[in-house]
């Protein structure tokens, strides 16, 4: 029998500019990676937010200041992507990159990647939320660790030091 060829290691990472994401990747690089692995960079364009009052008083973002938002953060997303890109590069690391817009949680998004892209695991930062934004608007690591079928590391935020 023909000895099976291996594929390598589809590691999704999801970024968002933070200090945590940036400590994801490190921790990736240090800790788990293979030579033979390739990483998704994930960037999820956020839509952009329009304010509560909008449904009561009506429109307070006219559809042009709405898509030149929407225009902002897709760039915003590309120049986040594109940095880690570089770090890739720079560390030796084959990688992709994809900048993905979603209507539903960003939670949910990368859950669908995982299966697309046949990830064989997930590398991501908390966001560090306390436990009322967590409670009330999710956790994004939380959802893909319960939803996503492969294991997922999640590293957490920087302690600050005790300096009392």
């Amino acid at each position: 029998m023909a000895q099976e060829e291996k594929k390598p290691r589809v590691i999704l990472m999801p970024v968002d500019g933070s200090e945590n994401s940036e400590r994801a990747f490190n921790w990736y690089l240090t800790h788990m990676h293979r030579e033979d692995d390739h990483i998704g960079i994930v960037n999820i364009v956020e839509p952009p937010k329009v304010p509560a009052s909008f449904m009561v008083m009506g429109p307070l973002v006219t559809p042009d200041e709405w898509h030149k938002q929407l225009h902002e953060n897709v760039e915003k997303s590309k120049s986040i992507a594109d940095s880690y890109k570089k770090m890739c590069e720079k560390a030796g690391v084959q990688c992709s990159v994809y900048v993905e817009g979603t209507e539903n949680s960003p939670g949910e998004k990368i859950c669908q990647m995982v299966k697309e892209k046949e990830a064989s695991g997930v590398v991501m930062g908390s966001r560090g939320l306390n436990f009322l934004r967590r409670t009330f608007l999710g956790s994004v690591s939380s959802y893909v660790m319960n939803h996503s079928g492969v294991p997922v590391v999640v590293t957490p935020p920087k302690v600050e030091e005790d300096k009392s």
